[in-house]
């Protein structure tokens, strides 16, 4: 907290920032072309070159299946939940 004014100073609070890209097909899309889609954007992400520009940009790089991915969005949708129903008071 900065004395003089009161205000949080920088170094009163940790922020983090993260970038996910996702990818979704419509309900009843055979099981098949998912697994086809999902080989092929995981062999993209996965691709030492790709992984170098993403580094190069500032992100870190992480690919993971489709189960992962909903566990993972399930997750944060339960962890944030008490949060955005506060605001939404």
């Amino acid at each position: 907290m900065s004395s003089a004014t009161g205000t949080p100073s920088t170094t009163a609070f940790a922020a983090t920032s993260s970038c996910r890209i996702n990818f979704g097909v419509p309900e009843g899309t055979p099981a098949e072309v998912i697994a086809k889609l999902e080989s092929a954007f995981l062999k993209i992400a996965n691709d030492p070159q790709t992984h170098e520009k993403k580094l190069a940009a500032g992100i870190i790089p992480i690919a993971m299946p489709s189960s992962e991915a909903q566990a993972l969005i399930a997750d944060r949708i339960e962890a944030w939940k008490p949060i955005v129903d506060e605001f939404a008071k």
